[in-house]
């Protein structure tokens, strides 16, 4: 089952990984988290 917080991860990863705007993180437990995925670009 895909849930609507699964969605909304894929996307800001997938944003994230193409340097694109992401907006409100409000709704990640840790944004840093996403720090990895830019760098591995």
């Amino acid at each position: 089952m895909i849930t609507q917080s699964g969605k909304i991860v894929r996307w800001i990863i997938q944003s994230v990984y193409e340097d694109e705007e992401i907006g409100d993180l409000s709704s990640i437990e840790n944004p840093e988290a996403l720090d990895g995925i830019a760098e591995a670009r």
